[in-house]
This record gives structure tokens, C-alpha cells and sequence, in this order.
């Protein structure tokens, strides 16, 4: 796990400084002619000098960011090649030279992004994994090509910097951008299942993997039994490291089940959130320690408890690290949890909601399909019931609308006082929504595992955990899950039938508790700050596409307890402090 930076056709020199938090054990370059590589090391498996990077081998150079959980595996099929290290860098370079750059992306199981010089050919490949777990920025600049695990390394590089209005509007109303856009113009993220060829001769994109749904298991039984196997070998893999591994665990469904299956193998430390009293005097949310710590002493697992507590310092190093405005404050737990320990990999159970139909947004929007005819949106409803009142809330904005509405802060009478740029994200996600495949049900997990998973969840995920030098593994979104994932019916999604099947057994408070989320108490912070918040977000009135009279409404309807927009106003809070941040 590490970071990297690369210039192709650039005669620019590269720096590697701003990428240490990702690779604070060692440095390694390559340059010729038409190259520079840079690399940050973080030492996971082999942690000998032999295994650091770049590595080169005939006519290939590879930095790789991630790791391959098969590797040993792909070892046997490699004999033929002299074996310096145990690293799986060097088996994926060996994968690489014998299969080509498509056959061994065949192979291959883990989370990465890749850059690999084919010095004969004079071509890079820039790739990132089927899921999107690990980041890969690019720019073109003037006839060469800038890349990085990160934004900051290429503003660096590039001569000018500029704000996409575009995506600051999708930051707005989703909290993240959906799409292969940031909020620098310019700079793109490369999709994820796509390999980016780039040469003196231009460019191209190929996509070789995709996300579809195949139905060919309809028996839970059948699932179940299917499931476990393979399961069992993800976590099997996915434990394999020369140092310490622990788990985030919030005792609820996907995170239990990563902790049961990982027992058979290790003992592990748990780590869970707990909020303090004086936020949670003013939030509508509670934390999960009490569920945590019930699954932990089930299985054995030492859990310590890390109290949420969020500062200016905090906010600072939050829009650092994640580089884009995600007003989510799930991001900020996240860090605060990878800053806490100093364990340097962490198990956690992103993508379950995604691959296997967790959140209550499927729900309702399941059950607007069914009562459609009802005038929800009509009908009033009391502020007081908290959370439920919260819900409603969303609810009846949302009523009426396509699936990607559920995933919004704002409609589009909202967004039309908002914003005073000829431009309406709905569109976009319109067009992506509208080309998936499948029933309704289908749809919104895939819209949500190629838009929401990527760009936002596991955006914030590799930030934050890699801001302090922590390697993020999933295993949920393993490629063997994926698959598997594949042909499962979607019967056996709608509210994690098939994972709640499987846990029930071992921890059925697991399985009959809602879900709460994994977030933090940021309304209760916010009540206690107003003062602070509404001064900061004064600065955003730089950005002239936006029309702060109506920010001001917002801010107003928050504090004055009339409306539930707490991730509205953090989202602004963020845009604010990232105009600050970077200099704009």
C-alpha cells in the first residue's frame, strides 16, 4: 500500500513530499528519456528493501499501489521467472510480462492501481481495479501525461489551477461527484475497470470488467452455502500480512460477519466510535459501541472504544487529505479512527450495502413504487419525532422522483435558487442511470456501485485511512465477491436477506437491529458551533455561480431547528474550507 507519481513526455521534475503520509518507509525513482516514477512505500508484506519500488523487469517498470490477495497462488504459474522478493509487487510484474496487460488483469485478485512503462513500445498503462477501491488522478498537459495516487502532486506540475463549477454543483447536491470529474478542471479520476493507454501517438480507454447482474442463483440455501466458501477464502486472503491487522467494527451486519469469518484464522483488535454526551445532547443519532462491543466479546476480540471529536485542527487535516469538497462526515471518522491506532492494516466492511442491498433508501424507494398514488408529499408531518421526523423529511422531497433522488440534498427547484450556472446534475445522473440494465431493484445497486461506491464511499475510505498510513482492506468488494455477487438473484439482496441468513445464527441481535449508518453526531457538533460556521461559510460567496442570499436560507432554516440540513450545511462548511485550503 503506498502512492505514486508519474510524468510521461514531461520534462518537469516530480516531487514526491506531498505523498509521504501514503508511503513513509521508503522512496524509490525511475527516469529515462520519456519517464519519470516516483514511489512512497508503506511496507505490508516482505518488509525487506528488496520489495520496494519501482520495479523493473525486461522491458516493463510498475509501481503499484494496493495489494493482490492471490498472489501466492499466481506464484505456481510463474516458475519460470527467478524470484528476488516475497512481495506480491513482484509476482504482478511477472503476471504482467508473461499474459500482457489484459490477460493479467484475468488473473489478478485484490485492489490496486497500477502505472506500467512498457520501455520497447514507449506506452504507459495506467489501470485501476473493478470496484474503484484504490485512487488513480490523471491530467493531460500539453502533449505529455501527469499521474498520481493523489490530486496534490499533480497541481504541483500543472501551470494553472481552476475550479469545475460543474463539479462543485454535484458536491452540493449529492456531496460527492459522480463521475470521472473532480473539482479541479482539468484533473480526472480514472474509472474504475479501465485501463488508460497513453503513447506520442494519443490515447486511448478500454474497459475490461463490468458490474451486471445474471440471476443464475435463486435458492438461499444455494447462496448461502456458495457464499461461505468463498467468503472464507476472501478473509483467509485478506489476513495475509506481515504486520498487525485489525477491524472496524460497529456490530452491525458486514462488519460481523468480516469479524466471525476472520476468527477462524486470528484473533484481531476491534476498534468502534462512541459520541460524547455533548454532542449527542443535540444530535438525533447514537453510536454502536454497545453493539460493537457485543460482537467483540462473542468472539474473543479486544475492542477500544474512540470518542468522536471534531476541531478546526481536524476540519484542516480533513480537507487536506480527502482533496475534494465530500461534505460526509463518515470521512472524518473514518480518520479519526485510523489516528488513534497504530495498527497499519484495517479490515472494514465498505461495499456491503452496495453488493447485497443495505440501505434504507432502497427500502423507500421500494415502497414509493408501490404506493405511488399516495401524496406523501402532501401531507404534513411534526418536526419533533428526531430521526423519524429526518426521514420523512427526505422522504416526501424525494417522492415522485427516479432513484437518484434518494442520493440528493436538494431538488431542483432548490438547486434552481441555488446556483446560477446553466447546469443540472440530475442529467448526468439521468444518463448514467438509464443505461444500466435490469428491474428497478438491479438498477439502483449498480447506479450506486459504479456512482456512490467509487466517487464517494471509497474516495473518503482511502483518504483518510492512507492521511495517516493505514491500509484499508474490504472485503466485501473483493473480485471473488464481485462475482459471485454477479449471479445472485436479486431476491436475495432486498435488506441483506442472504448476509443476514448467514449471521443469523452467531449473532442474531446483529441481524434484527436497524441499521444505523456509519457517520457521526455532526448536527450535535454543529449546534455547538454555529457561531464558527457561519463565519467560514461567509467565504464561499468567492464562488460568483452561487447565490449565497440562498445559502444564508439554509443556514437559517438549520439553526433555527425548522429543518433537518446538517450534511447540507457541513457540505458548505467543506466547500468553504477547501477555497482556503487550496488557495483559491
Amino acid at each position: 500500500m503506498c502512492g505514486f507519481l508519474g510524468t510521461f513526455l514531461i520534462k518537469k521534475p516530480i516531487n514526491l513530499n506531498v505523498l509521504k503520509h501514503r508511503g513513509p518507509d521508503s522512496n524509490g525513482y525511475y527516469e529515462d528519456e520519456n519517464i519519470k516514477l516516483g514511489f512512497c512505500r508503506l511496507k505490508i508484506i516482505d518488509l525487506s528493501d528488496r520489495a520496494n519500488q519501482p520495479f523493473i523487469y525486461d522491458n516493463l517498470v510498475m509501481v503499484f499501489n494496493g495489494e493482490i490477495y492471490n498472489f501466492l497462488e499466481l506464484k505456481e504459474e510463474l516458475k519460470e521467472y527467478e524470484f528476488k522478493t516475497n512481495s506480491d509487487s513482484e509476482v504482478l510484474i511477472y503476471t504482467f510480462h508473461k499474459f500482457g496487460i489484459f490477460g493479467g488483469l484475468k488473473k489478478i485478485v485484490g485492489m490496486f492501481s497500477i502505472a506500467i512503462y512498457d520501455k520497447l513500445k514507449k506506452k504507459v498503462y495506467l489501470i485501476r481495479d473493478r470496484a474503484g477501491i484504490k485512487p488513480m488522478y490523471y491530467s493531460f498537459y500539453k502533449n505529455g501525461l501527469i499521474f498520481s495516487s493523489e490530486i496534490k502532486p499533480i497541481l504541483q506540475i500543472i501551470d494553472n489551477k481552476d475550479i469545475n463549477q460543474r463539479a462543485i454543483v454535484n458536491h452540493l447536491t449529492f456531496l460527492f461527484n459522480f463521475d470521472e470529474e473532480t473539482a479541479f478542471k482539468g484533473i480526472y479520476k480514472l474509472k474504475p475497470a479501465y485501463v488508460l493507454e497513453f503513447s506520442e501517438n494519443g490515447y486511448k480507454f478500454y474497459s475490461y470488467w463490468n458490474y451486471e447482474f445474471k440471476n443464475e442463483i435463486e435458492n438461499l440455501n444455494v447462496a448461502k452455502e456458495e457464499f461461505e466458501k468463498i467468503f472464507d477464502k476472501v478473509i483467509k486472503s485478506q489476513l495475509i500480512s506481515d504486520v498487525e491487522v485489525s477491524l472496524f467494527l460497529s456490530g452491525g451486519i458486514d462488519s460481523s460477519l468480516i469479524g466471525l469469518f476472520a476468527s477462524k484464522y486470528k484473533k484481531l483488535k476491534a476498534f468502534s466510535l462512541i459520541y460524547s454526551p455533548l454532542y449527542q445532547k443535540k444530535d438525533i443519532i447514537k453510536d454502536e459501541f454497545f453493539y460493537a462491543r457485543h460482537v467483540a466479546e462473542k468472539l474473543n476480540f479486544e475492542i477500544e472504544p474512540i470518542e468522536f471529536n471534531f476541531d478546526e485542527e481536524l476540519l484542516n487535516k480533513f480537507v487536506y487529505y480527502i482533496e475534494e469538497p465530500v461534505g460526509d462526515i463518515a470521512g472524518v471518522s473514518t480518520y479519526l479512527m485510523c489516528d488513534y491506532f497504530k495498527s497499519r492494516v484495517v479490515l472494514s466492511g465498505m461495499g456491503g450495502d452496495e453488493l447485497f442491498g443495505g440501505y434504507p433508501r432502497y427500502k423507500a424507494y421500494s415502497i414509493y413504487r408501490k404506493f405511488k398514488i399516495f401524496p406523501l408529499h402532501k401531507i404534513p408531518f411534526p418536526h419533533y419525532f428526531k430521526k423519524l421526523s429526518r426521514d420523512i423529511e427526505k422522504f416526501k422531497r424525494v417522492w415522485n422522483k427516479p432513484y437518484y433522488y434518494y442520493l440528493s440534498y436538494y431538488d431542483d427547484q432548490e438547486l434552481e435558487k441555488l446556483i446560477k450556472i446553466n447546469y443540472n446534475p440530475f442529467e448526468k445522473a439521468k444518463e448514467i442511470y438509464e443505461n444500466i440494465n435490469g428491474n428497478y431493484y438491479e438498477k439502483m445497486l449498480i447506479f450506486d456501485f459504479k456512482t456512490f461506491l467509487p466517487y464517494h464511499n471509497l474516495l473518503y475510505s482511502d483518504k483518510l485511512s492512507m492521511a495517516k498510513s493505514v491500509e484499508l482492506r474490504v472485503p466485501f468488494l473483493d473480485d471473488r465477491i464481485l462475482e459471485f455477487s454477479k449471479k445472485l438473484s436479486y431476491a436475495l439482496k432486498i435488506d441483506k436477506l442472504l448476509l443476514k441468513s448467514v449471521l443469523r445464527k452467531k449473532f442474531p441481535e446483529s441481524v434484527r437491529r436497524k441499521k444505523m449508518g456509519f457517520g457521526g453526531p455532526v448536527r450535535g457538533w454543529m449546534f455547538e458551533n454555529e457561531k464558527f460556521i457561519r463565519s467560514e461559510i461567509e467565504y464561499i460567496k468567492k464562488l460568483d455561480f452561487l447565490n449565497f442570499e440562498e445559502i444564508k436560507k439554509i443556514l437559517d432554516l438549520q439553526f433555527q431547528n425548522k429543518k433537518f440540513l446538517d450534511l447540507n450545511v457541513f457540505e458548505l462548511l467543506i466547500i468553504s474550507r477547501w477555497l482556503k485550503i487550496f488557495g483559491f
